[in-house]
């Protein structure tokens, strides 16, 4: 079926992914149970390869003392009690999450190696604070919006317009 992509964005089903900062390999899974709560940039990178264009972000304040936000699997929680103390999970949280800007750089390298492609869409689950938040805008803009990748609404267009096409927001 073709489309010329040409109706306002939200006339269209939008290849998701969900949890994509989750490892997926099924023989990982498998030998480690654990490893379905690490995280990895590849997924990103292989999500957009299969076509998904909206990805998920669940974003966290850093490790106490770190100056970014992290992107990672919740609260981690641990199938068995040997594992329970808050040194461990403290550790497998920090070995398990991804810097925000690693994934909004993992992104741009997207876009700019298929410049034809139809929009990004982030969906952000922030659990960030304020002090985070204002860094994460601050990533945003410096990765992503210093290239011209970030659509910006004309400030004259009415609440009530309808959303760009994919077509105008293709590049």
């Amino acid at each position: 079926l073709f489309s010329l992509m040409t109706e306002p964005l939200n006339n269209y089903w939008i290849n998701t992914s969900h949890d994509t900062y989750l490892l997926r390999t099924k023989v990982m899974t498998l030998h480690d149970p654990k490893s379905a709560e690490k995280t990895d940039l590849q997924s990103y990178t292989l999500a957009l390869y299969r076509g998904a264009r909206a990805i998920e972000l669940d974003v966290w304040d850093g490790e106490k003392g770190s100056n970014y936000p992290v992107v990672r699997y919740g609260e981690t929680v641990f199938p068995d009690n040997t594992t329970n103390d808050s040194a461990t999970k403290k550790a497998a949280r920090a070995v398990s999450s991804l810097k925000f800007s690693d994934v909004l750089r993992t992104v741009s390298y997207f876009l700019q190696s298929e410049p034809n492609s139809f929009p990004i869409i982030l969906l952000i689950e922030n659990h960030c604070s304020l002090p985070f938040q204002e860094i994460m805008a601050k990533d945003i803009e410096s990765v992503l919006g210093k290239q011209g990748l970030l659509y910006r609404p004309d400030p004259n267009l009415s609440p009530t317009s309808a959303l760009p096409s994919p077509a105008d927001l293709v590049g």
